[in-house]
């Protein structure tokens, strides 16, 4: 009866382990490059907070689009990068104290492959590809400069 049992475990622990094998994906290439425009990723309050965006090492598959949003939760803009020119920017302006994120998400393949069928498929596209996050933070006290009188 224990010999039973144990075969049973093993033949269970061997069917997840070739399920999840065959539900794993390798490392997506990298398709996009950004530079922030402040390579601190801190900006002044009013400064334009933003990223060149040009392709990777290796050549996109997909086109991707973006969304900014305050302190991750409120959708502030959104928009789709076009790379037809070898480059694009995201960019917003920082107009009070918060934390910029930036999620770069795949919403077509450029290529798709006849002899893939799937490749099209949703589930063929990378999830989520890219989080930026940069701060704006208050202006500095600055003297007065006016004269005094």
């Amino acid at each position: 009866m224990t010999s039973i049992r144990f075969r049973g475990r093993s033949l269970f622990v061997l069917v997840a382990a070739a399920v999840s094998a065959f539900a794993q994906r390798g490392p997506i290439d990298q398709q996009l490059t950004f530079a922030p425009y402040h390579a601190s990723g801190i900006y002044d309050l009013g400064e334009t907070v933003g990223w060149t965006v040009t392709p990777g090492p290796v050549t996109p598959t997909y086109s991707y689009k973006w969304t900014i949003r305050r302190n991750n939760a409120v959708v502030l803009k959104e928009g789709k990068l076009d790379l037809s020119s070898g480059k694009d920017k995201i960019e917003i302006t920082g107009d009070q104290p918060e934390m910029i994120y930036v999620a770069i998400e795949p919403y077509a393949n450029l290529a798709v492959d006849a002899s893939t069928p799937d490749a099209a498929s949703p589930a063929a596209q990378p999830s989520s590809f890219c989080n930026a996050v940069s701060t704006v933070r208050p202006s500095a006290n600055r003297s007065n400069t006016r004269g005094s009188t």
